[in-house]
């Protein structure tokens, strides 16, 4: 647990890091999404912690999205969610990571102000091929969109599950398809080479069918 805990809070203070990289660059900051394990939120002061990172480095709270595990059926208590949702009112989103795949996500929904449902890799890959997981797949972006939320696709690591995902909506797209781990510095790079690439080709042609529209 007290790795798990220590982990979660590095990559919050480096993802904020990033952010703040880029805002002091661009004036913008770049937005980021950290996985927020079950582990974390037991721990009382959680909510505060992340305020304090977020003086820290002086990025917006509108630029983080706090990804919510889920691994067990435990209810959260009540302070749990009033720390999340004066998170949420400070302007952090809140996104359901891996939907579908806990025992009480889909209750979740009704307690918290989510502005983002992930898809997991599991309803994804090789949907191209599964009229099951493609259905699976279309019925939550279809409650997403009826929610107001925005919707992430995990997994996607072949054009055809890419295309197969085009053809339901216009989620963002997050795989190997798109992208694989990287450093922050060719992160960065890649972002501009694609925003070069978008400007050039202007999401028109014969190639622009190809070209990942959107990506987290």
């Amino acid at each position: 647990e007290g790795l798990t805990v220590a982990l979660t809070w590095r990559v919050l203070d480096q993802a904020l890091r990033l952010s703040a990289q880029v805002m002091r660059a661009q004036g913008t900051a770049l937005p980021v999404a950290v996985n927020i394990d079950p582990q974390v939120l037991q721990h009382a002061d959680f909510a505060e912690q992340i305020m304090q990172a977020l003086e820290r480095h002086d990025v917006p709270a509108s630029a983080l999205t706090l990804e919510i595990l889920e691994q067990d059926a435990a209810r959260p208590e009540t302070w749990q969610l009033e720390a999340l949702l004066r998170l949420c009112m400070l302007g952090c989103k809140l996104s359901i990571d891996d939907f579908g795949m806990g025992a009480s996500n889909i209750e979740r929904l009704l307690q918290l102000p989510f502005s983002e449902l992930k898809i997991p890799t599991e309803f994804v890959r090789g949907m191209a091929d599964d009229v099951r997981k493609s259905a699976v797949v279309a019925g939550a972006m279809l409650m997403a969109q009826r929610l107001s939320m925005s919707v992430v696709v995990e997994g996607v690591e072949t054009i055809d599950d890419f295309h197969s995902v085009l053809a339901l909506g216009n989620p963002a797209v997050q795989g190997y398809f798109i992208a694989r781990p990287m450093a922050a510095s060719d992160f960065l790079r890649w972002v501009a080479e694609r925003d070069d690439s978008r400007l050039q080709n202007g999401l028109t042609g014969a190639g622009a069918q190809d070209m990942p529209l959107s990506c987290k």
